[in-house]
């Protein structure tokens, strides 16, 4: 079954937060401190659609580990 437009909407813009949250933390531009009071904030009012979509979307290949470069003795990643 699926969801009216405007709940999908809601879903995914809820989601995208949730996106910005995990770059943030992935990058380190939020320390531990900061991202536990955010989570002990933002989980008990956060609508599980909008978590589950945005945990979804993790396995999008976004954060996924590039293998290391193997060319001419490099360390890069492509």
């Amino acid at each position: 079954m699926e969801r009216p437009l405007v709940e999908q909407q809601e879903v995914w813009k809820g989601s995208e937060e949730l996106v910005k949250i995990f770059d943030m933390q992935i990058r380190r531009d939020m320390d531990y401190v900061r991202a536990k009071a955010y989570w002990s904030r933002s989980l008990q009012d956060l609508p599980l659609a909008a978590l589950t979509e945005a945990l979804a979307r993790l396995s999008s290949g976004r954060y996924q580990m590039a293998p290391s470069c193997r060319c001419h003795g490099c360390n890069h990643r492509h």
